[in-house]
């Protein structure tokens, strides 16, 4: 899968790359865009303006139901991975 974000690494852009190659996709491709605009179809972004939560925050959304909309994605990727874990016997990274 590919990976985009903002050109111009600096290292909490560096920290979600190795997070995302060591606990989500070990053969994870990252691209470097000027912005939003300019992410590949084929590529998920991360890390740049114009994303609902990254670098908004949960803080500026008061509304809890909007808040399950925005995480009930992130959640339910990380039950499944951690039940994944235990089914196979290994104990989540």
């Amino acid at each position: 899968m590919r990976w985009a974000t903002r050109a111009g690494v600096h290292i909490d852009r560096a920290a979600c790359a190795w997070l995302i190659r060591r606990h989500v996709d070990p053969d994870a491709t990252f691209v470097f865009v000027s912005g939003p605009a300019a992410v590949p179809q084929d590529a998920t972004p991360f890390d740049m303006r114009g994303l609902d939560v990254v670098l908004r925050g949960l803080s500026m959304v008061c509304d809890d139901d909007r808040v399950l909309e925005l995480t009930a994605p992130i959640f339910d990727g990380l039950y499944e991975y951690h039940r994944r874990a235990l089914l196979l016997d290994r104990p989540p990274a």
